[in-house]
């Protein structure tokens, strides 16, 4: 395992260790493995955030109509 994300050698050796034991990870535990579980995670707060975001735009659009439709009757 190669890094050379900085000057110093001993960083790099530690950068390269974590890289090291996450590829590890992955390969051992697949799915499981923390790498894979903070993607989904990742992957369920933004769908979340695009639920939010459509919930509260389809109320101000409901809520736009029903003023209209008031106006028009008054």
């Amino acid at each position: 395992m190669k890094c050379q994300e900085t000057r110093s050698r001993e960083e790099n050796r530690k950068i390269a260790r974590r890289i090291l034991t996450r590829k590890l990870d992955v390969l051992e535990n697949g799915e499981e493995s923390l790498v894979e579980i903070k993607k989904w995670k990742a992957i369920k707060r933004k769908k979340d955030r695009e639920k939010k975001s459509k919930r509260k735009y389809r109320k101000l659009e409901e809520e736009k109509d029903q003023t209209t439709e008031e106006e028009e009757e008054g």
